[in-house]
Formats: structure tokens, C-alpha cells, sequence
């Protein structure tokens, strides 16, 4: 029998991705039947160079897996090719203008609700009109393919991996909470995530929420609460250790369900999600809760079921023993194999949506999160508002440090930080930490300056804590009384003074 390999069409890679994980893993799994894969990077990014060989080594370090060709998608694909798949909207025009009589779009996602209305939006959508075989991750974006009039190959049921996720007999449960934080991915709703664990942790004092999911930015900082820890990118045996010692999984799904809720209802402990029609086909019905779209919302439905141990550890079980069923069939990389060699039926069944729980506002939750947001604005207000001086005293507290740690600020107000400053906070046992900022005289009206505060240890590098906005007006007015603003950030905060 003659070799058969198939031509992936993709975007360019980048580590961490778990699309990427998930067609590497696809293509690991051809392997074992027979099947190789040779990869095609089509990319329009100008400003990035590709060096084929390059990318080979980096897929192999991040994803675990050796293709057996990298190439440019830049001409006509060999004719020899088993199938053509395409794995992205961008990379969906180029293979439907392939003359291969068998062509794939590999869909993880819907991706036109990455976009707001603008042409990527439009174009995505499109991506599915080329009349590409589908094979969709989900039963909910089969359901979408065929009403956009995409031909639909099969879907694939989210399943997991037992050796992974599993419960573990041993573990002691502590009263907290754990979500998916990524917040460089809109879809994620990280703002409401945020949001939701700031009404949490003033509800109730008990309580620790854990994030990870991404490497910790300093353009997305959590605020800080010794409650609220961001444990950053973790291992597989480190995430089934977390859903393991945690009573809920949080995550926010505003397209296609992410894989990771699998994961967690896998490892024992019911889930959170977003009461939204693409989430209502793939979870099993048992141990997920929906939520209404919104961080009064999000933490009514956590409040509500922490507030019940006994249906909070029935449903964890629950929804433990109907993922290990679903996993004791064939494994996603089975059902991928299938439809692409056609060794299942064409026609598929009739996709229903999932019965499962769903909890509304809690009115209390409700009326906090509008004092939150009245809060917010009046803080906005103030930091529009000037505070006149040549000098500026900052306070701070609420923060813990090493003892061989520093507190330092940068403080500037150019585009380019061509006018950066840098504080040092003095300590003193009765007096916290506190430091003088004297700008430069000769700025006209008032200037938004930017306040960026880092801890540097003795022994490692600077370390990120918060940052604020303050508007300043540099004026010697000596009879004027001094004015204070306070900037306040979970347990942080720091008072400026004129």
C-alpha cells in the first residue's frame, strides 16, 4: 500500500497556543496509521522573517512533536497529497484554490467573533463559505457550519485525557476557586473574570481565587489581594493538582468552549461557564452551571453553589464519572483520523442542546457591582482632576515586601518615556513607605503622569506590582493647601499628596 500524506495548511505558530498543541497532536496520532503530515506556513506578516528550518525546532520544543516537512504555503501544492486541510479563516482561500479532490477546514473555532465588525470579521466569515469539508471541534460550530451552508465532514467530542485529569482520593480541598486568565484573549472575558473575583472576595472572607492560564504582563495586572494569587502558565500535573485542591473551575467561553472546563470537570469539580448559546452542546450535563454574561452574574453562580457543599461535591462527582465515560470511547485524535479517511458515516446526528443547571442575578451582587462601577468613575474623575505642586508625596500601604526587597515607581508622562523618572520608597516601622517625586518645571496645564511600581529583590529581577494614572499640573502656588488622591488596588494603595 502507498504512503499517504496529508498537506496542513497554517498560520505561522507561536509557543504556548493551544490550537497549535491540538493540531500537532492531530497530525502525531496520523502517524501511528500511517498517515504522514507535511506543514505549510502561510504568512502574510511581512515584518516577521521565516526560516522553515528555524520553525521546525521551535514546534518540536513547544509542542513535542517533529513534522515531517515545514514549507512556505507560497505556490501550488504537490498533487500527491492524500488531503489538503486548512486550519485557519486565513489559510481557508488557499486550499479551497487547490486542486485536490480532497479538502479539509479543521475548525476550532468560530473565529469571526475574535473581530469586532471590521474586515477580518467579514473575511473569517467567509472562510466558511469556500465549500471546504468541515471538521469541527464541538458540536455547537457543526451546528453553526451547517447554517452557514458549510459542508460539515463530522465533529469531534471534547474529551480528556484520564492519566491527566483525575480526580485523587488524597487531595485536601481548601475553601477556594480557580479560572482560566487570558487575558490577551478577548474571548476569554478576563475583564468580567476580574471583576467577578473583586465582588467575591468582599462578599466573602474566606474565600482565595486562583487564575493561570497565561505568564503574568505587566499590561494586564491583577489587582493586588493576598487572596487573589496568579499562579501564571502551569503543567498538566500542576493544573490537575489545582482543580483538585479548588471546590469550582471558572472559565469564560464566548465562542467555541475552550478544552480546559473538560479538563477541570475531569479532575472532579463542577464548572462555571457563561449562560450562551455556543455553550449549550458539548458540556455533559452534569457539573456545569451557567451564568449569566456578567461579573454580577459570574459571581452569583460561584456564590450560589459555594453556598451548597453537599450538591457542590455531588455534582463534582457527577460530572467526573460522565467525562471518563465519554473519554472511555475513542479519543479525539480517533474521531479526527475517521472523518479524514472516511471511515464513518457522512450523515450526522441531530445536534440538541445539553440540559444543564443555570442560576440567574443575585440582586445583592447586582447592587455591588453598582457601587463598584460608581467607584470606578469617581476615581476616573479624580485622576482627571490636577493636583498643583512642584513637589509630590507619595504614601504607600498595603503592600508586603521582602525584607531584602526595594519599592521603587517610575514615574513619566511622555510618549516616548523620554522624561521617566525613577522613586525609591524609604521604609520606616510606623511610617510605611514613602517617597518624594519632584518633575521637571516648565510643563504648561495639566499632564497625565504614569505611575508604574515594582518591588526589586536583592536577588531577582524586578517584579511588577500595579500601576495608575494621575494628572498633574506643575505650578508654584505656596499658599494653596495641599491636596491627596488615593490610588486603590485590592489591598494596595497609595496616597499623592501636593
Amino acid at each position: 500500500m502507498s504512503i499517504r500524506i496529508v498537506a496542513w495548511v497554517i498560520p505561522t505558530p507561536f509557543r504556548g497556543s493551544g490550537g497549535f498543541r491540538t493540531i500537532f497532536n492531530k497530525a502525531k496520532y496520523l502517524e501511528t496509521i500511517g498517515v504522514y503530515s507535511d506543514f505549510y506556513i502561510l504568512s502574510l506578516d511581512t515584518d516577521r522573517l521565516l526560516n522553515t528550518a528555524d520553525m521546525a525546532d521551535c514546534i518540536s520544543q513547544w509542542f513535542g512533536y517533529s513534522p515531517h516537512k515545514v514549507g512556505v504555503a507560497s505556490s501550488p501544492l504537490d498533487p500527491k497529497y492524500y488531503a489538503v486541510i486548512a486550519t485557519a479563516w486565513n489559510t481557508a482561500r488557499y486550499v479551497a484554490r487547490q486542486k485536490h479532490e480532497r479538502k479539509f477546514y479543521f475548525v476550532q473555532d468560530y473565529e469571526t467573533l475574535f473581530y469586532p465588525a471590521d474586515c477580518f470579521a467579514f473575511s473569517a466569515d467567509d472562510s466558511y463559505r469556500y465549500g471546504l469539508q468541515t471538521i469541527t471541534m464541538g458540536r455547537w460550530l457543526a451546528k453553526k457550519m451547517r447554517q452557514m451552508g458549510s459542508p460539515v465532514a463530522g465533529f469531534i467530542e471534547f474529551t480528556t485525557d484520564n492519566s491527566h485529569y483525575f480526580p485523587r482520593a488524597n487531595m485536601r480541598k481548601e475553601y477556594a476557586i480557580c479560572g482560566i486568565y487570558q487575558p490577551e484573549k478577548n474571548r476569554r472575558l478576563s475583564s468580567f473574570l476580574l471583576e467577578a473575583a473583586e465582588l467575591l472576595l468582599e462578599s466573602d472572607s474566606r474565600l482565595t481565587i486562583y487564575l493561570y492560564g497565561s505568564e503574568p504582563r505587566q499590561q494586564f495586572p491583577v489587582p493586588l489581594n493576598p487572596r487573589l494569587i496568579n499562579l501564571g502558565l502551569l503543567s498538566l500535573a500542576e493544573c490537575n493538582n489545582l482543580y483538585n485542591k479548588c471546590l469550582i473551575g471558572v472559565s469564560l467561553s464566548a465562542t467555541n468552549p475552550s478544552r480546559i472546563p473538560f479538563e477541570m470537570i475531569s479532575s472532579g469539580i463542577p464548572v462555571i461557564e457563561l449562560n450562551l448559546e455556543n455553550n449549550h452542546f458539548d458540556y455533559p450535563e452534569e457539573g456545569v452551571f451557567f451564568a449569566e454574561p456578567s461579573p454580577a452574574g459570574i459571581a452569583s453562580a460561584i456564590s450560589a453553589l459555594l453556598s451548597t457543599p453537599k450538591r457542590l461535591a455531588s455534582a463534582g462527582k457527577l460530572a467526573a464519572t460522565a467525562m471518563s465515560e465519554r473519554n472511555a470511547g475513542r479519543t479525539e485524535d480517533q474521531i479526527f483520523a475517521d472523518i479524514l479517511m472516511g471511515n464513518q458515516e457522512s450523515s450526522l446526528p441531530p445536534i440538541l442542546p445539553v440540559k444543564a443547571s443555570s442560576v440567574g442575578i443575585d440582586p445583592s451582587f447586582a447592587r455591588s457591582y453598582d457601587r463598584l462601577c460608581e467607584r470606578r468613575e469617581i476615581a476616573a474623575d479624580l485622576a482627571r482632576t490636577p493636583l498643583i505642586g512642584t513637589m509630590f508625596l507619595l504614601s504607600v500601604k498595603g503592600i508586603r515586601l521582602k525584607s531584602s526587597s526595594t519599592l521603587k515607581v517610575a514615574i513619566w508622562s511622555k510618549a516616548d518615556q523620554s522624561d521617566m523618572v525613577w522613586c525609591t520608597f524609604r521604609t520606616g516601622l510606623l511610617s510605611g513607605y514613602k517617597a518624594k517625586f519632584e518633575p521637571e518645571v516648565g510643563s504648561n496645564g495639566a499632564t497625565v503622569f504614569h505611575f508604574h511600581f515594582y518591588e526589586f529583590p536583592s536577588d531577582a529581577n524586578p517584579i511588577f506590582k500595579c500601576s495608575f494614572d494621575q494628572a498633574l499640573a506643575i505650578e508654584d502656588k505656596p499658599f494653596r493647601p495641599g491636596e491627596t488622591r488615593n490610588f486603590i488596588s485590592g489591598t494596595f494603595c497609595c496616597e499623592v499628596k501636593s
